[in-house]
């Protein structure tokens, strides 16, 4: 009896780590797809060729980079499975001058508020 169970809870733990366990091209895609269109990457093929551009298009089996190449704008498209690595950059200065920005005025807003609150507790 003791068995039996053993070997079903086995199985059972088998099928889950299985079903949970996802492929590279998979996690590939999801990474792409939350990135969506327009995100800057850097991408590393199987062959080690590089390439960087921006995502233009994404598909089930495949997506496309568009980069400039000899002063003209040119897009490729690759399999998920021709990817060996895929990372995104940031929208570089001007990103983080507006995030810092937008981080001050809303303490600026958060300090204001507890001061007119504290002034209206004591009245």
């Amino acid at each position: 009896m003791r068995k039996k169970m053993l070997c079903a809870l086995l199985s059972i733990l088998l099928l889950n780590v299985a079903s949970l366990a996802q492929t590279n091209e998979e996690k590939l895609k999801i990474k792409i797809v939350q990135w969506g269109l327009h995100k800057t990457v850097t991408v590393k093929l199987n062959s080690g060729e590089k390439l960087e551009g921006r995502i233009a298009e994404i598909k089930d089996d495949l997506f496309a980079v568009q980069f400039v190449d000899k002063d003209k704008v040119t897009a490729r498209e690759l399999r998920y499975s021709d990817v060996n690595k895929i990372s995104g950059k940031d929208g570089g200065k001007a990103g983080k001058i507006v995030g810092y920005t937008a981080l001050g005025v809303l303490a600026g807003v958060g300090v204001t508020f507890l001061i007119v609150l504290g002034i209206w507790a004591n009245n």
